[in-house]
């Protein structure tokens, strides 16, 4: 049979891929090999399921050499040089799509065939078109710093030579070298910075923060400001990212950052506006004492206003996204939207996750409003693996009960979290604490409501007073009616 590796390869390719494979395959200048073209016939009859009886060692033997005694070797080493060919076609397929690289390497060639001229020429056509209507990439910098280089040794091989040519190109190379680092560095950093956070103690987090400290970096924006090239907003867009996320923001600031973004969306590609935007989103939430929930949810409408879904060339919209979008909206009443925003969304999260996701979203949107039993009802149908995930569903679970006035059923829906929450062994201590707290004052809710009774106003005070725990909005609300 064929190696797994090359089918799991051949399961991802669509039926254009698939043409595309077999010209690559018919190539005499990628494949001198003429029982590869036969191999890949008998492949094409099987997909897309790739498990027939036809690709069988001895069956493909027979088929693609009639009337020769069984070689194993002789298989192996044709399924050896087709998954080789099937990896080259998907570096060229990839290599060919990037039009930067292609530029880059035809300049580059030129230049060593002392074609210099055309070489600049080719560099220059290059710099033009990003000024104009490229796309900034984490890459744009790096590739003008490659082009620079070529464009530097062109200059100081062609005649006559201009020494203000040669100062320009080792300005340009420099620029871009800088700017190349500052972008990349403040990528990096955001990343570790964030990471460090949750993993204070990380002995490699420690050394990476070592090397940091040890680079004045914070003089670099003044420079950025300082050169021109349409693209440096972002550069100064990703430093920020960065630099908030330990530094004090002011709302100002905040703005600031957000509006770099928005002037800036025709210069990204999709996938760069989703990265930004969930940036700065998570900054918001990080500073939530500086950005409110209105703000929060205005920056979310407006990525949703910008189209970019559906998009088939970019990762699919995260579960964590349409959560965060979902609860926004909800907070601030907005449930039509919600709804609307739901019943579109859901089409662009991964396929296997989509009926979990649209079941436990529909039952917060029927729980926020208050129409408990539709929410329970889509709940019951939830099937999650991670403990958090399941954690959540048993509180909403216990809040829908609460409002039915189901006290009997809250309380065992409590026990049950409980249990889980004594089973685990991966939940940290600041989980632990805040799960702990929310059963705590879910118990008070239920004793009231099963008696009738006041509340003890203290209670009330300790649910107020007492550091995050999971529903604290709901739980003290509840609490005050019951005072």
């Amino acid at each position: 049979m064929l190696p797994q590796n090359t089918v799991e390869i051949l399961k991802t390719l669509n039926k254009t891929e698939l043409k595309s494979l077999g010209d690559f395959i018919y190539s005499p200048y990628f494949n001198s090999i003429e029982k590869l073209k036969d191999l890949y016939n008998e492949i094409m009859k099987t997909y897309p399921d790739l498990e027939s009886r036809r690709l069988e060692d001895e069956t493909l033997h027979k088929k693609l050499y009639p009337g020769k005694e069984f070689k194993q070797k002789a298989i192996l080493n044709l399924f050896s040089d087709f998954g080789n060919l099937l990896k080259k076609f998907l570096s060229y397929e990839k290599f060919g799509a990037e039009e930067d690289a292609m530029d880059l390497r035809l300049a580059e060639s030129l230049s060593q065939k002392k074609c210099y001229e055309l070489s600049k020429k080719v560099i220059n056509d290059y710099k033009k078109r990003k000024k104009t209507s490229g796309k900034f990439s984490e890459d744009y910098f790096s590739y003008l710093y490659k082009m620079e280089k070529i464009y530097y040794s062109n200059i100081i091989h062609s005649r006559p030579i201009h020494k203000q040519d040669i100062y320009d190109s080792l300005n340009s190379r420099s620029q871009a070298l800088m700017l190349d680092f500052l972008n990349k560095y403040s990528s990096l950093a955001h990343t570790l910075s964030l990471t460090s956070m949750v993993r204070p103690d990380e002995e490699n987090n420690k050394k990476i923060e070592k090397f940091f400290s040890a680079l004045n970096i914070d003089k670099l924006p003044e420079y950025v400001e300082s050169t021109e090239d349409k693209f440096l907003p972002i550069v100064t867009m990703q430093y920020l990212l960065y630099h908030y996320i330990k530094a004090e923001m002011s709302e100002e600031q905040y703005y600031k950052l957000k509006n770099i973004l928005i002037k800036n969306v025709e210069n990204l590609s999709s996938e760069d506006i989703c990265i930004y935007f969930k940036a700065i989103l998570d900054m918001g939430i990080l500073k939530n004492n500086v950005v409110d929930v209105e703000e929060m949810f205005d920056l979310r409408k407006l990525f949703c206003d910008l189209k970019i879904y559906p998009n088939d060339s970019i990762p699919k919209f995260s579960t964590a996204a349409l959560q965060n979008t979902l609860i926004c909206a909800m907070m601030l009443g907005k449930f039509e939207w919600a709804e609307n925003f739901l019943e579109e969304y859901i089409n662009y999260i991964d396929d296997d996750l989509r009926e979990n996701e649209y079941n436990y979203s529909k039952g917060l949107l029927y729980f926020k409003l208050k129409k408990y039993e539709d929410s329970l009802q889509y709940l019951n149908k939830v099937k999650y693996s991670e403990l958090l995930e399941k954690l959540n569903v048993r509180f909403y679970y216990v809040m829908n009960y609460i409002e039915l006035k189901l006290y009997d059923a809250a309380a065992s829906m409590v026990k049950s979290i409980k249990q889980l929450q004594r089973e685990s062994k991966e939940i940290p201590v600041i989980t632990f604490d805040s799960i702990t707290n929310c059963l705590k004052f879910f118990n008070e809710i239920i004793k009231c409501g099963e008696s009738s009774s006041k509340l003890d106003i203290a209670v009330l005070k300790e649910a107020q007073t007492s550091r995050g725990y999971f529903h604290k909005p709901y739980i003290v609300e509840k609490l005050k009616t019951m005072v």
